[in-house]
């Protein structure tokens, strides 16, 4: 007897659209990170005080 919703295959079709996620997650994440990073550093004020050593 089959079970309704089931198709026999070789394929695992669950397996495939969780790695899928997984790399559309990534990806997703990659470029957020990235657009933070590119923020930060605008958003930081230039460092033009001398060092410690310039001043003694």
């Amino acid at each position: 007897m089959r079970i309704a919703g089931q198709f026999p295959s070789r394929f695992s079709w669950t397996l495939a659209l969780m790695l899928a996620g997984l790399s559309i997650g990534c990806l997703i994440a990659w470029e957020w990170v990235s657009q933070e990073q590119q923020r930060m550093a605008r958003d930081q004020p230039p460092d033009d005080s001398p060092n410690q050593e310039e001043r003694d």
